[in-house]
This record gives C-alpha cells, structure tokens and sequence, in this order.
C-alpha cells in the first residue's frame, strides 16, 4: 500500500493492517482476522467509497480497481470469515504443539476436541467442513503413535477421562507398555497396579498437593514430584 494511501486508511480505521512477518507461520490467519476487526473492516470499505481515494490517480489503476472489488466484495469477506471460524481450533492446536515442554500428553484429547468444534460450526457449507475435517483426521492418522496414546493415559490432567477405556487409546497404551517391559507380565501387572492407583488418586497419590489442578497441566514435572 503506497503510504498516502495509507495514510489516509489511518484517518478512517483507529488499527492498523498488519504488516508482513519474517516468518510465515499463521501469518495468513493472522492477516485475515486482522482484516475482519470491525475497525479494519469498516476503515477499508469507508475509505475505497471515498471521495479523498477515488480523487487519487492511484485508485484508477487496475491494481486498484481490482483491490477495491475485493474489498468491497460481500463473497470475499462471508469467505474469510468461514477461513478464519475453521482455522481458529486447527491454529490454537498448533500453538500448543509449538511450544516449550512436554505437550504429547495433551495432543490427543485436544485433536479431538478440535475436530468437534469443526463439526459444530454453523453457518459453513457442510460440504467443506467435511473436507476440512477429513484433512485433519489423515494428518492425525499420519502422525498418531502409539506413544501418543501412552502420554494420554499418563497425563494427570485427563486423569478421571479414563481415557485408556477408548479402544485406540487403549491399544496404543498396550503396545507401549509391553514394549517398555520386554513382554514382562509381572512387570506389566506391577504397572497396571500403579496406574489404578493413579487413577483414584490412593495411596500415594491421595495427598492434597497432588490434585493440585494447577500442577497438573504440567505432566512431566508432576511425575517427578509425585510419582512412584
């Protein structure tokens, strides 16, 4: 955007576009949803009607006149509306993969629960939903372990979930478990013990500080406090 125009964007929208990162990551649903703030939104279209734009020799250029189409366009913002509605759960999952610690445990509920709030938009072709959804299904597909399903069970936090009753999850806890003992049916007992254990929360898992929910978003850094 040459700056005199915007400059004069800036006398009808109180916030400003947003400007082009090194990195690309989300930068297109940061883009549009900055696009769709109501002062963005409102300053763009107020300002193409303009008669300090149109009486800018820029506004005639075809670059111009095909900007203003779009702007002005009721598909282009029903459509980056839809974008930005589905992408928000796909993006907020991603964050959390992206950031520092141990996040495997909290992956697997939250994959689901992404695809669940897909699911329930409204307002969206359903058509399109679906493929949305079906894209994440196979991405999740692709990179599901059985180690996933493991951090699952072990997560203090989906403790009463009793997320091992899910048959995949329960398989995948399985594989993981008798990898870990060497097909060691008393060593896998042992375990099976401890996590029952875990899972009413007796025994030594019964102390106040230990349901501590709080400390509980944390799963590796509780296991090394409050574990066997």
């Amino acid at each position: 955007m040459k700056p005199t125009v915007l400059a004069l964007f800036r006398k009808f929208s109180t916030k400003d576009l947003v400007k082009p990162p090194q990195t690309r990551f989300a930068y297109m649903f940061i883009m549009l949803a900055n696009l769709l703030d109501e002062r963005v939104y409102n300053g763009l279209r107020s300002m193409m009607v303009s008669a300090e734009y149109v009486s800018k020799k820029v506004s005639r250029t075809q670059k111009a006149e095909d900007v203003s189409s779009i702007v002005l366009s009721a598909f282009f913002w029903r459509n980056a509306r839809e974008i930005v509605s589905i992408c928000s759960p796909i993006l907020r999952l991603l964050c959390l993969a992206d950031r520092e610690g141990a996040t495997m445990g909290l992956i697997y509920e939250l994959t689901d629960r992404m695809i669940e709030k897909i699911s329930a938009l409204e307002s969206i072709d359903s058509q399109r939903l679906e493929q949305v959804k079906h894209l994440c299904i196979a991405r999740w597909d692709m990179l599901h372990s059985p180690l996933h399903a493991a951090g699952f069970v072990l997560h203090p936090f989906w403790r009463e979930k009793a997320p091992q009753m899910d048959v995949e999850v329960h398989n995948g806890w399985m594989d993981v478990l008798e990898r870990f003992t060497h097909g060691d049916v008393i060593k896998q007992r042992k375990i099976c013990d401890e996590l029952n254990a875990f899972k009413s929360m007796s025994g030594a898992f019964s102390r106040p500080l230990v349901c501590d929910e709080s400390r509980m978003h944390y799963a590796v850094r509780w296991w090394e406090q409050f574990g066997p």
